[in-house]
């Protein structure tokens, strides 16, 4: 997306800020992601952070109206598992959300490291969200479920396989849909949004795909998004369970998140870091597609 088209938005999301809470007081430089802004300021003596999204497609306003679901709902659902930001304010028409500013470095700066990542520092985020997916709150309903796999996948079926793996990948779904409990994921796990606080302990943010999905997304996406760092692939797969179930959970995820990153990417511009990225989420899809052959023989 163009850097005017983006700030463009800024205007309209302090006007929107100065209209849901006309005692914020914008304070430091407003940043942004690939699809939001994110203005931080003082409101009532809190340090919050106001979020708007700048990219304006259907899916991205979806998402943020998601997200403002799922932080409206946090205060009824507590205690919470892990730290997470506390709901503030929101507006759905405008899509904006204002939550408490929880500040600290991420676990890592990059949505795909290429840097080894220490094993106690990727076990200690696994552990993290480990207690977010065994999480039972007591109104269940008041989170969003997202867990028709089937139907994502027939959103995105077109980045890269044939109608024989499509077909397998659904009757694998739709079967271990009925076999698994759901279970809370954050659902964008990378470790940008996961973060350390004053008191080192990690949080997380960013809870705009935050739903009950089948196990083993989490670790799914993860495994996607760390195939450049060495050994990590190998810690995620052991944290998946010992049942063919889950496993099949696993890949039916890691197969779901290759074909939406397949499809950023192809979007996104024609960089040597884009060209590498897809070569490489290429050869995953090829082995994810193994697995889910196997599965699909083995349960479906």
């Amino acid at each position: 997306m163009a850097a005017s088209r983006i700030y463009d938005r800024e205007p309209a999301a302090r006007a929107a800020v100065a209209a849901l809470c006309p005692g914020f007081r914008a304070h430091g430089q407003a940043d942004r992601t690939e699809t939001s802004l994110l203005i931080p300021g003082v409101l009532n003596s809190r340090k919050v952070i106001a979020k708007y999204p700048i990219d304006r497609r259907p899916f991205w306003l979806v998402r943020a109206c998601h997200e403002i679901t799922v932080y409206r709902a946090l205060p009824a659902l507590t205690p919470l598992p892990v730290t997470m930001p506390e709901f503030v304010a929101a507006d759905p028409a405008h899509h904006l959300l204002i939550i408490t500013d929880l500040a600290g470095p991420p676990v890592h700066p990059h949505r795909y490291p290429t840097a080894p990542i220490p094993p106690g520092q990727l076990d200690a985020v696994l552990d993290l969200l480990s207690r977010v997916h065994a999480w039972r709150p007591a109104l269940p309903p008041a989170l969003p479920y997202d867990d028709d796999y089937p139907h994502q996948l027939t959103a995105v079926r077109s980045a890269g396989i044939d109608d024989a793996d499509y077909h397998r990948a659904i009757e694998l779904s739709t079967v271990i849909t009925g076999r698994l409990s759901v279970e809370i994921q954050h659902g964008d796990p990378h470790l940008g949004n996961v973060i350390h606080l004053p008191n080192n302990q990690l949080a997380v943010i960013d809870l705009e795909f935050t739903a009950w999905r089948l196990p083993g997304y989490d670790l799914a996406k993860l495994w996607i998004l760390l195939g450049d760092t060495p050994n990590t692939r190998t810690q995620l797969i052991r944290r998946v369970g010992t049942t063919p179930d889950r496993h099949a959970a696993f890949w039916c995820a890691a197969l779901l998140v290759c074909l939406r990153e397949i499809t950023s990417h192809r979007r996104a511009p024609p960089t040597a870091t884009r060209r590498t990225r897809l070569k490489r989420l290429h050869h995953d899809l090829a082995n994810t597609l193994d697995h889910i052959q196997t599965y699909h023989r083995q349960i479906a």
